[in-house]
């Protein structure tokens, strides 16, 4: 099964994967918005599909602080009249909420790990902060396995690496 998830997120973040740091998305929203959004919600995540997609659109399309990101296991294909850009690929595990990509360039918290994680890998990330390339998502998926630290990554399960757009 191929899980595959969307959210809104600020449009200006130089990070553009999966992790978000709790944006206050709620001050852009009137409250038939705010209600929208919530309803979307199965669990902890919004999953991707052709209604929830064309309701985040139709909740951002005036607010240019905001944009949506869809995030996958595999390629994701959009509805018609839709335009995913592919951004590049994150690393994740079962949950889906956590990066150790994130965590190795862009989080506070990285400790001495992740900084001598960043000095092993064979490439940085791109504008987006995302690999371009899949190979470099397995070689820190290896890299962090490598580790064998339970700390390292909060036992989220099996790493991945995961497909991210924006729409």
């Amino acid at each position: 099964m191929n899980k595959a998830y969307a959210d809104i997120v600020p449009s200006k973040r130089v990070y553009g994967g999966i992790e978000t740091e709790g944006a206050d998305l709620f001050r852009y929203f009137n409250k038939k918005d705010i209600e929208q959004y919530l309803s979307l919600f199965d669990g902890e995540r919004i999953h991707f599909s052709e209604n929830n997609l064309f309701a985040l659109l139709s909740i951002t399309d005036h607010i240019k602080e905001l944009g949506i990101i869809v995030f996958g296991e595999k390629k994701v294909d959009f509805p018609k009249g839709v335009n995913g850009n592919f951004l590049g690929y994150d690393v994740s595990g079962d949950s889906m909420h956590l990066s150790p990509l994130y965590t190795a360039f862009f989080g506070n918290n990285g400790g001495e790990f992740f900084r001598s994680l960043q000095s092993k890998l064979s490439c940085g990330v791109n504008d987006y902060g995302l690999f371009d390339r899949v190979e470099n998502a397995v070689e820190l998926i290896e890299l962090v396995n490598a580790a064998k630290e339970d700390n390292v990554f909060e036992e989220d399960g099996k790493l991945k690496p995961v497909f991210v757009y924006k729409c």
